[in-house]
């Protein structure tokens, strides 16, 4: 009898903790490929927010991401160009189907200070944004005749 109360005792006085997944998800699945296979949910609301020196994550949220024109002039309305991909990693692809002129790609931080500027020779240019830090930032292109465009871009 004595035994027995001792291992309630040693029980009660064990912390324990239940970790469970919450969420609530409007759909999800198992997608396949020849890479393997994996989860997906959608429409997760439950998350967890952490934060530290290095920035901060909200883990289970699902983050939208777009490339948004944050100002076009008139006069660069009818340049059709592609900024890839976005959200980007290591690597900033910008495509000029068809390149006219001279144009000029700047590299803004979220207050507007020039971090870095490259200059587009061809329809077709690649640049290395794996050294900044993950922010968001804004791409500016700009021609010729001092007109520019400018890009919101999530460096992660």
């Amino acid at each position: 009898m004595i035994g027995i109360v001792i291992r309630l005792l040693i029980l009660l006085a064990i912390p324990t903790a239940c970790i469970a997944q919450a969420t609530v998800s409007t759909s999800g699945g198992d997608a396949t490929g020849s890479g393997g296979t994996v989860s997906y949910s959608i429409g997760q609301v439950a998350f967890i927010h952490g934060s530290g020196t290095g920035g901060s994550a909200q883990e289970g949220v699902q983050q939208p991401f777009e490339l948004s024109q944050v100002h076009v002039p008139e006069s660069m309305d009818n340049i059709q160009l592609s900024i890839f991909p976005n959200p980007a990693q290591q690597q900033l692809s910008i495509h000029i189907p068809a390149i006219m002129g001279r144009y000029t790609l700047t590299v803004l931080n979220n207050v507007g200070a020039v971090i870095e500027t490259h200059s587009l020779l061809s329809t077709l240019t690649s640049i290395e944004i794996g050294h900044l830090s993950n922010a968001v930032y804004y791409i500016e292109i700009t021609d010729s005749n001092k007109i520019s465009s400018r890009y919101k871009l999530i460096k992660n």
